[in-house]
């Protein structure tokens, strides 16, 4: 894969590692924030966004 990415083994073991941490810490700080989340906050802010909510256009229907 380093030749079809026309790097150095070397070059291609450092971005390797380099996605993972960056993977590993992306997963962390979104469980970090979810564990921070208040539920009956969030289901409130989807009431108001409800309430003022327009029409569906036909064509953007779901």
């Amino acid at each position: 894969m380093a030749k079809e990415e026309q790097t150095s083994l070397n070059q291609f073991f450092v971005m390797a590692i380099a996605e993972k941490i960056g993977a590993l810490r992306t997963e962390r700080y979104f469980r970090e924030r979810a564990s921070q989340a208040n539920e009956q906050e969030f289901l409130a802010v989807l009431d108001k966004i409800k309430q003022q909510a327009r029409p569906v256009v036909p064509g953007d229907e779901l």
